[in-house]
């Protein structure tokens, strides 16, 4: 949750507007963008951390992905890196940063298309999530239908409300169809909220059951494996054992003698 909200307020110091061949800082246009403290914030501090923090670690975090994964399903593995992989299928272990370099793909394209025309910059962003939408229903890299529906929708819904954008802002439209525009973006936005509780509450409904049925599995194993010594904990098995021992060493008559 961090990682995209800090990549987004680096980009922001790298978004300008032109105003009369001036360009000023989208966030406070009292500051020239490239002159005097932006420029030593820009290059001194928002693309250091552009680059360690929001392309370094979760490069880094696909390498030890990538170096460790022959031992993805090993407890200790689960405990440090589970929370990248967990949710995903076996061979789309990788997926959780393929969403954050999407997610930074298109902060990108609003920051450095901003200088377009609107209409061409909404289609550029409304192409990126249709390219995206369709890598992921050709991937489909969670283990659940309902969660990949639910990405599914993630990446549909933003779309659309960017291309209801084009219609929204057009002079051409009146007041009342500008009206159900509005109301048609927020009602699919809502519909979105509703099916991702729905789905992610599906999802861990299902994760916590089979959690629960590995750990029922785990105890009646445990509850019934033999001892180091090969012996059932059970009172018989014990007494018998131990009658054994001592007719052995001639502390007690063996009955057939």
């Amino acid at each position: 949750l961090i990682h995209p909200m800090l990549v987004k307020r680096v980009f922001a110091m790298f978004h300008c507007d032109n105003i009369d061949g001036q360009e000023y800082l989208r966030a406070d246009y009292s500051v020239k963008c490239w002159e005097g403290n932006h420029a030593s914030y820009a290059y001194g501090v928002a693309l250091p951390s552009l680059l360690l923090w929001g392309i370094g670690i979760p490069t880094c975090s696909l390498l030890i992905l990538l170096k460790n994964k022959s031992r993805l399903h090993y407890i200790d593995t689960k405990v440090k890196y589970g929370f990248l992989y967990n949710g995903y299928r076996d061979e789309k272990f990788y997926w959780e940063l393929v969403i954050i370099y999407r997610k930074m793909a298109l902060a990108a394209i609003t920051v450095f298309t901003s200088q377009w025309e609107p209409q061409i910059q909404v289609l550029t962003g409304v192409g990126f999530i249709l390219i995206s939408l369709y890598v992921h229903d050709l991937q489909m890299p969670f283990q659940y239908a309902a969660l990949n529906e639910t990405e599914s929708l993630g990446i549909f819904v933003p779309g659309i409300t960017l291309y209801l954008g084009i219609y929204y802002n057009s002079v051409q439209l009146s007041t009342s169809a500008r009206v159900v525009i509005f109301m048609t973006a927020v009602l699919l936005n809502a519909a979105f909220l509703v099916t991702w509780i729905k789905g992610s509450s599906h999802g861990l409904v299902k994760v916590v059951k089979e959690k629960f049925r590995a750990r029922r599995e785990s105890s009646d194993i445990q509850k019934f494996s033999p001892n180091p010594r090969g012996i059932l904990h059970k009172p018989e098995a014990v007494k018998t054992h131990t009658s054994f021992d001592a007719s052995r060493e001639g502390l007690v008559p063996d009955q057939k003698a």
